[in-house]
C-alpha cells in the first residue's frame, strides 16, 4: 500500500482552472500538499509520514526529531550533506532491510571518516573513538571475526540516532568556527 501511495504523490495535481466541461490547469504543488496532509492524518497512527520528496518514512520517536534537526550548512555538499541526507532516507524508508538500515549507519561512519580531520577541538578525542570502535568492531564498516554481531536489531536506531546527533552537533560547529573565521555571521 505505501508503495501505491508514493506513486500516487508523484502523480497528483490539484486542478487550478476549469473550462466548462474541462480543467484547464493543473497545480501540481499544492495537490501534492494536499494529498501529503491527507494521507499524513491516515498513517500517522502508524508511525509514518509521508515527507515531502513523497517518500514514506518512519517516524523519529518523541523527543528525537529536534535532536536530528539536520542543520543547513554546507561545508561539503557532495561529500557530506548529500551523503548524511541520502543516509538519513535509507534508514528510514518505511520497508528498509536490516542490511539497508546497516548500509546508511556505515555512510553516516564514512562522512565522519571524511570531515575526521576537523573533528580536533569538537569532539573529545575518546568521543571520537567511540564512534569510530561502534563503526569498526560491531558490524558496520567491516566483515570479520572480530565482530560484534549478535545484539537485537533495535541497536541500529541507538547507533543511528547517535551518529546522525553527533555528526550533525560537528558539522554546526564546523560551518560555526569556518564562519567566525571568515567573518561570516554563524548560522
Amino acid at each position: 500500500m505505501f508503495d501505491v501511495i508514493e506513486m500516487l504523490y508523484d502523480f497528483v495535481s490539484k486542478p487550478r482552472r476549469e473550462g466548462m466541461f474541462l480543467i484547464i490547469d493543473f497545480n501540481a504543488r499544492d495537490g501534492k500538499r494536499e494529498f501529503r496532509s491527507a494521507i499524513n492524518a491516515i498513517i500517522e497512527d502508524f508511525d509514518f509520514e509521508l515527507s515531502v520528496d513523497g517518500e514514506i518514512l518512519a517516524k523519529l520517536p518523541n523527543g528525537v526529531e529536534a535532536e536530528l534537526k539536520v542543520p543547513n550548512t554546507m561545508i561539503d555538499p557532495n561529500n557530506i550533506e548529500q551523503r548524511r541526507d541520502l543516509a538519513v532516507r535509507k534508514f528510514r524508508r518505511h520497508n528498509a532491510s536490516m542490511e539497508e538500515q546497516r548500509e546508511a549507519i556505515r555512510q553516516l561512519a564514512d562522512v565522519f571518516e571524511f570531515i575526521r580531520p576537523k573533528l580536533a577541538g569538537i569532539l573529545a578525542k575518546k568521543d571520537e573513538n567511540d564512534i569510530f570502535r561502534i563503526a569498526n568492531e560491531f558490524g558496520i564498516r567491516h566483515h570479520n571475526s572480530d565482530q560484534k554481531t549478535d545484539y537485537d536489531p533495535e541497536w541500529y536506531n541507538w547507533i543511528f540516532i547517535h551518529f546522525l546527533s553527533t555528526l550533525n552537533f560537528a558539522l554546526a560547529r564546523i560551518a560555526n568556527a569556518g564562519a567566525t573565521k571568515t567573518g561570516r555571521v554563524a548560522p
